[in-house]
């Protein structure tokens, strides 16, 4: 390094020494900025001690032994060439030598005496190791205080990712709510499932690739029992749901504003819309999350959580009718929470009864028996009519949904803790590392 460089890193470790610390350094040639920065000297030669105290006691010492310091001189440059050893000449070694066996000489004498040690004293304590609520605690503030700006900046890029991702799926939905034709009832669907079922996607591949960064540093501190696996995940499960929410929310707004306002009577139905629908992201992130801790490799973990969620979208009742799915497969509709979430934001979204709200312009034209043409019959003509269509117009009671994507989120999130207790204790930094032939 250069001089100037030299010195910031001197002035930092010196504040840094100011809180405690301890510092021990080799520099050569200190410069007489650095070397005033410095509280204690050690000069050596031949593995022997030539001077051992302050600083500023330096110069006195070596003008008390008849070796001053000439003006105008560094003293750390002076008195290093002082105790080196002179190879040029047989002549000049040997006059060096002697000068140094003198300064070591010299200053053994001047030594203090070692002080007793006095009596033995009491063994130190053995070290307490923190409780369960304690490392909890540990991680929540080392999550929140210590890892700041880092945390904000990801948390602020997650957001933005969210926001853009609503955006654009509400510019492809634009105003839907406002069209009254029979087609703008598929669109009303679509837009829900989009937003449900892959257009999050991005959001939950961010979430993946954070766990596979942690990955090892974390299964290192589990190894050398800095805390528990349970304590980890259930203290990472928790710190991360408020940002999370935000990040969801973030997600779940534009769209929803952008489709189109509701009416009138329909205003109050945004609080239950957001409620169900960060209750479903919050589920499917917990399933990404359990994925992610289960495979090292982050493309097998998308893979396998990729087709959990498929499974669910396919029997939540949109790509596939209710009515449709086989004996084998008819049992995930009671299971899949995109399936209870659709079931749920239908009703919100068409509450208008039996009474005909829809229009059919485009319906054609059909030719009778009598010759006679008529208008085809207008298939959605009302809210319960467009329920029905896709296995929604039951009415469930008002818990069982809720209760049902609760259990499926319960469910993954003690499978995330488990596997973090026992998979990760005993897994190897360099295992965690590494990487699957896919990546």
């Amino acid at each position: 390094m250069d001089i100037l460089d030299s010195f910031f890193l001197i002035d930092y470790l010196r504040q840094w020494t100011a809180r405690g610390r301890i510092v021990i350094m080799t520099i050569h040639p200190p410069t007489y900025e650095i070397f005033t920065m410095m509280s204690r000297v050690a000069i050596v030669s031949t593995g022997r001690m030539v001077y051992h105290g302050k600083r500023r006691d330096l110069v006195p010492y070596f003008s008390y032994i008849d070796f001053p310091c000439p003006a105008y001189k560094n003293p750390s440059d002076y008195y290093l060439d002082l105790v080196t050893l002179d190879n040029l000449s047989s002549e000049a070694m040997l006059e060096s030598s002697q000068r140094v066996e003198n300064l070591v000489q010299v200053f053994r004498r001047r030594q203090e005496a070692l002080s007793d040690p006095g009596p033995p004293g009491m063994a130190p304590a053995d070290v307490q190791r923190a409780g369960f609520f304690g490392q909890m605690l540990a991680l929540w503030i080392r999550a929140m205080i210590y890892m700041f700006p880092y945390n904000v900046v990801s948390f602020f890029r997650s957001i933005f990712l969210a926001a853009l991702m609503s955006v654009l799926l509400g510019a492809i939905f634009w105003n839907v709510r406002a069209g009254r034709e029979q087609e703008h009832v598929m669109d009303r669907f679509g837009l829900y499932y989009a937003l449900l079922g892959f257009c999050l996607w991005p959001l939950l591949l961010n979430m993946i690739t954070n766990v596979w960064k942690e990955r090892p540093y974390v299964v290192r501190d589990i190894n050398a029992k800095l805390y528990s696996g349970s304590a980890y995940a259930i203290a990472k499960l928790t710190y991360s749901l408020p940002t999370a929410a935000a990040v969801f929310a973030a997600y779940a707004f534009p769209a929803y504003s952008m489709a189109g306002l509701p009416r009138q009577d329909h205003v109050n139905n945004f609080g239950p819309y957001i409620g169900y629908t960060l209750l479903y992201l919050l589920t499917a992130r917990i399933i990404v999350l359990a994925a992610g801790c289960t495979f090292v490799s982050r493309h097998v973990a998308t893979t396998i959580s990729g087709v959990i969620l498929i499974v669910f979208s396919i029997t939540a009742g949109y790509t596939v009718h209710l009515a449709d799915l086989s004996l084998v497969t008819s049992w995930i509709q009671w299971i899949s929470p995109l399936r209870w979430t659709l079931d749920q934001l239908s009703r919100l979204e068409f509450v208008g009864g039996n009474g005909a709200q829809y229009e059919c312009s485009r319906s054609p034209v059909v030719l009778q028996e009598n010759g006679i043409q008529v208008k085809a019959d207008c298939g959605v003509v009302s809210d319960y009519h467009a329920l029905s269509l896709f296995g929604y117009a039951t009415r469930w009671p008002t818990a069982q949904p809720i209760l049902a994507v609760l259990a499926v989120h319960f469910v993954f999130a003690v499978l995330a803790v488990l596997i973090v207790s026992f998979r990760y204790k005993g897994l190897s930094k360099k295992k965690a590392r590494q990487q699957s032939p896919l990546g």
